[in-house]
């Protein structure tokens, strides 16, 4: 059991943060067979055709967020080159190439699960205080008098307060988990937000684009709200490689489809355009 004793000036100064750094280790963890691999299966097959090589960019003892280099702990920053500043060269090199094959596609989705769960928070916050906020977080944590508990059986720690506050990060990555860390800084709980099952879950093609563009095309462009290669797209639309790559060209044509190489893969993800028409992105 951990145990923070919280002053007036602690829960005065409770905050609510965004790393996308956690995010990255977290994912590191579930490649790695951590976590719930269910939940979010749809991005483990997303990066099925060079998961492995993307992974190998990163020194295995990322593998566990408890034993991370330190310097990858750093404040949270809502921009990922902000959490990126404090790194040696070597390792900034291989976390960004990480993030950029593994996270960055997917970054929107993650924020607008996070958008949505702190602004939950938010609205628990004005109507219940404190006590729901907490109580909410995770089924281990619970809040009373101004004594915050975290059941941590192999733990057992009581920390006065310090007046600092606490932290609150939700990280999509860390489903089911709860991590709990202290130190230098203020106590910092990282939780899973509310809907994160809902994370991956896949949009009915949009019935005016099956209009604008044909049921192929709309279909793909919204099954490309994750990186696909032309031949998974093929596979799952039941369509032959050559007709898929023919849409895609002319998808890319109209700037509604970006693609990028990653070793000998090609990825195709739907732009920014895309989704604000409706293709199927969570952030539209």
């Amino acid at each position: 059991m951990i145990e923070y004793r919280l002053g007036p000036h602690d829960v005065a100064r409770v905050r609510f943060g965004r790393s996308p750094m956690l995010e990255l280790l977290a994912s590191v963890r579930l490649l790695l067979g951590a976590g719930d691999r269910h939940v979010h299966r749809p991005w483990l097959q997303s990066l099925a055709p060079h998961g492995r090589r993307v992974l190998n960019r990163l020194p295995v003892l990322l593998a566990d967020l408890r034993h991370v280099p330190e310097e990858l702990l750093t404040e949270p920053a809502e921009h990922f080159e902000k959490e990126l500043e404090g790194l040696g060269p070597s390792l900034r090199d291989e976390v960004a190439a990480y993030w950029a094959a593994a996270i960055e596609p997917v970054w929107p989705r993650l924020r607008a699960v996070h958008d949505d769960d702190l602004g939950y928070r938010t609205a628990a916050l004005t109507t219940g205080g404190l006590a729901a906020v907490l109580t909410g977080l995770h089924p281990d944590v619970e809040y009373h008098d101004g004594l915050l508990r975290i059941r941590k059986p192999q733990v057992d720690e009581c920390l006065p307060a310090r007046g600092v506050g606490v932290l609150l990060i939700p990280c999509v990555f860390g489903y089911p988990g709860l991590l709990a860390a202290h130190g230098d800084c203020e106590p910092t709980l990282v939780y899973a937000p509310r809907g994160v099952a809902l994370t991956w879950q896949a949009t009915p093609v949009s019935e005016p684009l099956v209009r604008l563009m044909g049921r192929n095309r709309a279909a793909i462009l919204s099954l490309l709200d994750l990186p696909h290669t032309t031949t998974e797209l093929a596979v799952r639309l039941g369509i032959t490689a050559a007709a898929v790559s023919e849409h895609l060209t002319v998808l890319r044509e109209a700037r509604l489809v970006s693609r990028r190489r990653n070793g000998r893969t090609v990825l195709y993800q739907q732009t920014g355009l895309a989704a604000e028409l409706g293709a199927g992105s969570i952030c539209q």
